[in-house]
């Protein structure tokens, strides 16, 4: 299960669909919801302001929790609630990166004997795999632009692109 469908969990989902995985989205944005449910062949799609989502999680996977949690929000509660997320003995990544100390209950994380990684910085192999998979048309970035502009557009865009209602995914500036 992937957490976060921004563009750091879009692209996420879409190395784990090349493995073959069977992903569902978790995020609390209806919108990006969506965007997933129209543009990627998910097993689930789950709110995480549910008042039911371990339930939500258990419908997506048959039952069971995900073996693998990645988390991309970058976001403390979101990365404390994978631990409630993952199946025993399940793995959980962290992808997105929060600036702070950040705790998690250790009693639940030795129970259900967790394995907690994080994401690395990419090697140079791994920019070179990625550029055959863009050249083989197995990953098409396109998807993710909702927004190009001018450089010279940029000063007075900008602020416009982080407002919610602009629904970004990835803005492109084009030289």
């Amino acid at each position: 299960m992937v957490i976060g469908a921004g563009p750091i969990g879009l692209a996420t989902i879409k190395f784990a669909k090349i493995k073959q995985a069977k992903v569902a989205v978790m995020d609390i944005n209806e919108e990006r919801l969506g965007f997933c449910k129209t543009n990627l062949d998910l097993t689930g799609l789950i709110n995480a302001k549910s008042n039911k989502v371990v339930d939500d999680i258990r419908d997506a996977f048959e039952g069971d929790l995900p073996t693998v949690v990645m988390d991309a929000t970058g976001n403390p509660q979101s990365m404390r609630n994978t631990f409630d997320y993952v199946a025993f003995g399940g793995k959980i990544v962290f992808i997105g990166l929060f600036q702070g100390d950040f705790t998690f209950f250790d009693p639940l994380f030795h129970r259900k004997e967790i394995t907690l990684m994080a994401s690395r910085n990419a090697l140079g192999v791994d920019f070179d795999q990625i550029i055959t998979l863009v050249e083989e048309g197995k990953i098409d970035t396109d998807l993710w632009i909702t927004h190009r502009m001018a450089f010279q557009d940029l000063p007075e865009k900008f602020e416009s692109l982080l407002l919610p209602e602009s629904k970004v995914i990835k803005a492109i500036v084009e030289l």
